[in-house]
């Protein structure tokens, strides 16, 4: 329930014109939420684009989440 009532309240800020820096681990509600995303991995910047330009990069149906998963995996080859 809380996250619902967050969620609303920062979707009302967004329609007002506020820009809002949300930090999550919870990428489904990155996705839910924010335009703009910024993926960052032990303090270096991986990745920064709004999150449709993002997820395109890997294909037309990904999640946030799968893409996160690829730049993680992509760190370790």
């Amino acid at each position: 329930l809380s996250r619902i009532k967050m969620r609303d309240v920062i979707k009302e800020l967004q329609s007002r014109g506020k820009t809002i820096f949300f930090s999550s681990h919870e990428l489904s509600e990155v996705e839910m939420i924010c335009d703009e995303v910024a993926i960052i991995r032990e303090g270096k910047l991986l990745k920064s684009d709004k999150l449709k330009a993002l997820v395109a990069e890997k294909g037309a149906h990904i999640t946030l989440e799968q893409y996160f998963l690829d730049i993680i995996d992509l760190l370790h080859k």
